[in-house]
């Protein structure tokens, strides 16, 4: 047999075991035993440059339960009132400059004419 035949038969028997591992941990989510990790290559088994790695765990982040997030959430709201407050100050001066900023120009035009 050919090279790439060899390692296409030995990628299939990895997704075999692979694919029986998942067949286990599903039974095992179903029964409610508690799981071990999937299995990996053999010790003295070495990889070949062709061979795709891939990660034997899902990468997720742990979940956080609802009641966690509604207590974190909580400490850094601020009240309505002190949001209304900063909404009114921030229009406020948006308003002051748009007042402000032609007061300056006009005084600056003024003022270079008349020299």
């Amino acid at each position: 047999m050919s090279d790439r035949l060899d390692e296409l038969h030995r990628q299939r028997a990895s997704l075999q075991a692979h694919l029986d591992w998942l067949d286990r941990e599903i039974a095992r989510e179903q029964s409610g035993i508690p799981s071990k990790p999937p299995p990996s290559l053999a010790i003295g088994q070495a990889l070949s440059a062709d061979t795709p790695l891939r990660p034997t765990t899902p990468l997720s982040a742990p979940a956080v339960p609802d009641s966690d997030a509604e207590s974190i959430l909580a400490q850094f709201a601020d009240s309505p009132q002190k949001i209304q407050t900063q909404v009114k100050r921030g229009c406020w001066s948006v308003f002051a400059l748009a007042l402000l900023i032609p007061a300056l120009a006009i005084a600056a035009w003024y003022l270079l004419r008349a020299r």
